[in-house]
């Protein structure tokens, strides 16, 4: 069926979804049997831990999140813990999606709209959820779309997040894919089978599945989990797409200099001090972005090869076929070699390299080696001799190929420091040695090999990181392409710029699908000294300490309420030196007995303060409000340092002098903790 949205005609429907994977069959099945092997491997060590049976059993405390890591409960489990990503996640949004969640803040059980639920109340609440859950569960199961389960009348019928998940884990067939129809159901699902008014996005998952499965026999619900999810994202992709085409249409017949097309592409950069979540919010993004993709990829790591045994490897993988030089060059071998080498003129390295390397007969070049692996027939195609065959046999037995995860063909992470360059990130000059003779030949850096994938594949998603982003020196690893990476001159956008690579002379730009994400501890650097050509080409986003977080995720240990340690600790930090060295939530984590407690402030607190204030500590007592001195221990007696004689001397220091203690008792370490928050006399 074809709709019209803001203004753009496309076409949705299972007729235009067999096209399209059809067309891409091949690896779109192979990632999807590897994505089924994950999910069924998951989802049978999750009916082994939570078998339908005990979630009739299952007390309060089994089902709720809010309760930490340690807890292990069901929903913290399919959220965030083991089976987060059995068939697709569920992450983001509020913790009253479950239905009852603990509010650690509150100290209080609350219900989906984030509302205390009275005690006398609550056993009843949980267990007409439980039943709601079970129910949802049998009736999706059986195929009765037509229960009551699938009716307001159960409080589990509006969320699909959860309830999917389950159904693929607990249905003995796989009639199901993993997706929450609910979202962009009316940019696809709802284009591909219309909503059922019966059973809603349940039955409509059901029938998706089932109708496809009759068109393409091989395809089942767990491979279409990430199937129906490539489809979704090609068909997203689509609409933006011309969208920014009629709207540059638009524009155009207006004022065709004004024409500002949106770039899909961003550059943003996580600040904040150490611990406040940087590294966690990465894969956040990553769960944004790249989330679903698939794609078959491996790559072969031609370190030590050269072009004359990776000429032959090619010939051999087609089965020694005769070809014209220009047939050689686009073999897939040898393209993939030759992106690794940036050669301005591949053909013409090839045919020398065939040449020197060819048989009496086919050449009179005077610098023919004698090795006689090419031959040339009356047709000008040229073939692989015995001896070559023999060559050929030795080289595959040095290659070496390796399969890439998805996360490490979109992902791509690199940490900057003081001695990070250009040659690095864009291009260099690398020495290599071919038959005895040395030659230099221009290496593609890590970002440019990364930009030339993703123009590969221009419907995906690629996430660039650069972590420490604030250590580099800009100007020396960017360049000329600090230009390059603003949304506006990415290739295909209103002000599409590209340049000409000082070492390859290639052409060189960045595409749109291209998404490069900072991180920057503002403790090792203030943003306020970050390079000004940076600071224009990327969008800031301050994490700041969120005592919160801990509250709701650890909570009390002991008598000890941890946030308010953080909260009372980093008021001080901020006033006796500033807001960017205030201590991370991170740091405080995890954990949930004193001993790691204790670790927390011996391992990370108290040698972060240490670098603070340096040699300064007077203040990192203060900061700790340790004025029992167990940790930080003032130390006075200075009588055994000279003999008697000498008891007129004087220091010319007459800082007060203080050590670190070793070995605090945990009875200790609790009067210390408790003594944090205090305040006045």
């Amino acid at each position: 069926m074809e709709w019209l949205l803001m203004g753009v005609e496309y076409v949705v429907s299972l007729e235009v979804f067999s096209e399209w994977y059809l067309e891409r069959k091949e690896n779109l099945l192979q990632e999807a049997r590897r994505w089924k092997e994950k999910n069924r491997s998951l989802a049978d060590d999750f009916l082994k831990e939570w078998p339908l049976e005990k979630l009739k059993d299952m007390n309060l405390d089994e089902y709720v999140t809010g309760k930490g890591p340690q807890n292990k409960s069901l929903c913290y489990e399919i959220e965030h813990g083991k089976y987060s990503d059995m068939y697709l996640g569920i992450r983001g949004g509020s913790a009253g999606k479950f239905g009852i969640y603990w509010n650690k803040k509150s100290g209080t059980y609350c219900d989906q709209k984030n509302r205390p639920i009275p005690e006398n109340e609550l056993q009843a609440k949980f267990s007409s959820l439980k039943n709601d859950l079970l129910e949802i569960i049998k009736s999706g199961i059986s195929e009765s779309f037509d229960d009551d389960a699938f009716t307001s009348k159960n409080s589990f019928h509006n969320r699909p997040a959860m309830v999917m998940k389950l159904l693929c884990a607990y249905s003995e067939k796989p009639i199901f894919s993993g997706i929450n129809m609910n979202k962009d159901q009316r940019e696809v699902w709802g284009r591909l089978v219309p909503l059922a008014r019966v059973g809603g996005v349940y039955k409509q998952n059901f029938d998706i599945t089932t109708s496809i499965s009759k068109l393409h026999p091989e395809l089942d619900g767990d491979l279409l989990s990430s199937i129906l999810w490539s489809y979704r994202n090609s068909v997203l992709n689509t609409i933006e797409m011309e969208q920014q085409e009629s709207d540059n249409s638009e524009n155009t017949e207006q004022v065709e200099e004004d024409i500002k097309l949106p770039s899909k592409g961003w550059n943003k950069i996580l600040y904040g001090p150490p611990g406040t979540g940087k590294t966690y919010s990465i894969n956040e993004y990553k769960e944004k972005l790249i989330s679903g993709q698939t794609l078959s990829h491996s790559i072969v790591n031609f370190d030590s090869f050269t072009w004359k045994e990776t000429i032959l490897l090619a010939m051999k993988r087609e089965g020694y076929p005769s070809l014209k030089v220009k047939d050689i060059v686009a073999l897939n071998l040898v393209q993939q070699y030759a992106n690794t080498k940036s050669s301005k003129n591949a053909y013409q390295t090839i045919s020398t390299v065939i040449l020197t390397n060819a048989d009496e007969e086919s050449t009179a070049l005077t610098s023919r080696n004698g090795l006689d692996i090419f031959t040339k027939d009356a047709t000008d195609k040229w073939s692989v001799t015995e001896n070559g065959k023999i060559a050929a046999d030795e080289a595959e037995s040095h290659i070496s190929e390796e399969q890439l995860s998805d996360e490490d063909f979109f992902v791509k992470v690199v940490t900057f420091h003081q001695s990070y360059g250009y040659e690095d990130f864009i291009e260099g000059i690398n020495a290599e040695t071919e038959d005895g003779k040395i030659s230099y030949q221009v290496k593609d850096g890590v970002f440019k090999k990364f930009c030339n994938d993703a123009k590969q594949y221009p419907d995906k998603n690629f996430l660039f990181v650069i972590d420490e982003i604030n250590r580099g020196n800009i100007s020396k690893i960017f360049g000329e392409l600090i230009t390059l990476i603003e949304p506006s001159k990415r290739i295909g956008a209103s002000e599409s710029f590209s340049v000409v690579l000082p070492y390859s002379g290639d052409v060189f730009g960045v595409p749109q699908n291209v998404f490069v994400l900072g991180t920057m501890n503002t403790a090792d650097r203030s943003i306020a000294m970050m390079d000004t050509a940076l600071r224009r080409r990327f969008d800031f986003i301050e994490k700041m300490p969120d005592p919160g977080v801990v509250r709701d995720e650890v909570g009390e240990i002991g008598s000890i309420d941890v946030a308010s340690l953080l909260e009372i600790m980093n008021r001080r930090i901020e006033f006796l030196y500033d807001r960017e060295h205030t201590l991370g939530h991170a740091f405080f984590l995890n954990i949930g007995t004193i001993g790691e407690l204790k670790a927390v402030f011996e391992n990370k607190i108290i040698p972060l303060l240490q670098e603070y204030f340096y040699e300064d500590y007077e203040k990192t007592q203060a900061v700790l409000n340790d004025t029992q001195q167990i940790y930080i221990v003032q130390v006075n007696d200075e009588s055994d340092l000279f003999s008697n004689v000498f008891n007129e001397l004087k220091s010319d220091n007459s800082d007060m002098k203080f050590e670190v203690a070793n070995g605090v008792s945990d009875d200790d370490f609790i009067r210390f903790a408790m003594n944090i928050t205090k305040v006045g006399d």
